[in-house]
């Protein structure tokens, strides 16, 4: 994976990341290696307007780069960033380190890669033994930690799951325009993985209509009236 894939983590808020991620993702997708942004969305009920000012345009110009692979969402809207962080970590790795041994299915490193290159939005979802029918995995990708799915059209979905019995047929009509499926048998965990889901544009139309009526807010405010002349 290393060699042929770029992770690109940073903060769309404001910084260096949020002025040099998006150059350099758009120079490393000219190299013919795949690159994944993990980009952290801003809570715009407690952050700055020019937080959400970074964010907006930190995504209009991800969403203009060609070449790219799967882009995780990272919202931090839906809970303690720091939680967050670490949350994705161990879904990332526990996706990435999939152990089969099953002889009833396995996605092996190349389905892993196809889901990954694949562009567009991706989440993953990650579910008990005891959680694994197939309304709460749906549910645990519509929940968590990304910013909220808002359209069905997607491309890959991948699911290692514990429950045998799991109706996969079930889930995929939950998605629109599935190409693929890829599934495999675990033993203790749930991890589905969907990729190729449009951009969430109602989430990100939130930050801009934020710092645009904070301006005009700020410009209502300093207008003044010219003295009165005596």
């Amino acid at each position: 994976m290393t060699q042929k894939y770029i992770l690109v983590l940073f903060s769309s808020s404001g910084g260096t990341g949020s002025g040099l991620s998006t150059p350099i993702l758009r120079y490393l997708s000219q190299t013919g290696k795949v690159c994944i942004p993990i980009v952290v969305l801003p809570d715009d009920n407690i952050e700055s307007a020019k937080a959400c000012e970074n964010a907006y345009n930190a995504c209009a110009e991800l969403m203009s780069i060609q070449g790219l692979g799967a882009t995780f969402l990272l919202d931090n809207s839906n809970e303690d960033k720091f939680a967050i962080n670490q949350k994705f970590v161990n879904d990332f790795d526990s996706f990435i380190n999939l152990k089969h041994s099953s002889v009833y299915g396995n996605i092996d490193m190349a389905e892993r890669k196809q889901i990954l290159s694949c562009p567009g939005i991706a989440v993953i979802g990650k579910n008990s033994k005891a959680k694994s029918t197939a309304p709460e995995i749906v549910q645990s990708l519509h929940s968590g930690i990304y910013a909220k799915i808002e359209s069905k059209n997607a491309y890959y979905l991948g699911i290692s799951t514990s429950n045998r019995s799991l109706d996969i047929n079930s889930m995929t009509k939950e998605f629109v325009g599935i190409y693929d499926v890829f599934s495999g048998i675990s033993e203790a965990t749930t991890i589905a993985i969907i990729s190729g889901l449009q951009w969430p544009m109602k989430r990100i139309e939130k930050f801009k209509n934020k710092f645009e009526e904070t301006v005009k807010n700020i410009n209502n405010t300093i207008i003044q009236q010219p003295p009165t002349i005596q």
